[in-house]
């Protein structure tokens, strides 16, 4: 009887431990930052201190680093945005800016096909966003636009071919499924073993 229970306790205690390794695979290893800045400004005083300030619909959304073992809050993701209207910085009809993968880094949370008005400001050559700005979604910024008044359509028109966009977002849809069958098919396999572990010692255990 002892020595039936002690084997019990060892399937569980494998179970548990085989349940831990399979899910942390599912878990990427991620830096930790705290966000931290001060309220920002009028939308005026905004207007002035920002390189770029525009209304436009979020088209496509890329992350460099999706696949990396290692990742971080601060990681930049690169939106694009189809513009709608512009106040300052901005002619093009589609503008690519960049902001921190996370909230925890400062980073906007931007969603594919809403649509946004945002206050940019360059940094190495390119248009960066971040929490601390006036940026929010075209809904929520009604009092913005009363404010700043009516602003210019983009008078240079640049074309962009989103047929890449939408493969990659199928391929990582693929993967990200593939992976899951797996740990799908590995948790059974484990529960599969346990079981007939378990059977055979209680019919020991009978006879």
């Amino acid at each position: 009887m002892a020595k039936g229970g002690l084997i019990l306790r060892k399937i569980k205690m494998f179970l548990i431990f085989s349940f831990l390794i399979a899910f942390s695979f599912n878990f990427t290893a991620t830096e930790a930052y705290a966000c931290s800045c001060a309220a920002p400004g009028s939308p005026t005083e905004e207007l002035n201190m920002s390189t770029a300030v525009f209304s436009g619909k979020v088209i496509k959304i890329v992350d460099p680093n999706k696949d990396a073992e290692i990742q971080s809050s601060a990681d930049l993701l690169e939106v694009q945005l189809k513009v709608k209207e512009t106040w300052k910085g901005v002619d093009e009809t589609i503008v690519t800016l960049y902001t921190a993968r996370e909230s925890a880094s400062c980073g906007f949370n931007f969603t594919l096909n809403e649509e946004y008005l945002v206050y940019a400001n360059k940094s190495d050559g390119a248009l960066h966003v971040n929490l601390c700005s006036r940026t929010a979604p075209l809904i929520a910024a009604t009092s913005d636009l009363e404010e700043l008044g009516a602003g210019e359509e983009p008078t240079v028109i640049v074309e962009v071919d989103q047929s890449d966009g939408k493969k990659e977002n199928i391929v990582a849809k693929s993967e990200d499924d593939h992976s899951n069958i797996l740990l799908i098919f590995s948790i059974l396999g484990l529960i599969i073993i346990a079981i007939s572990l378990y059977a055979i010692i209680k019919k020991k255990r009978n006879q």
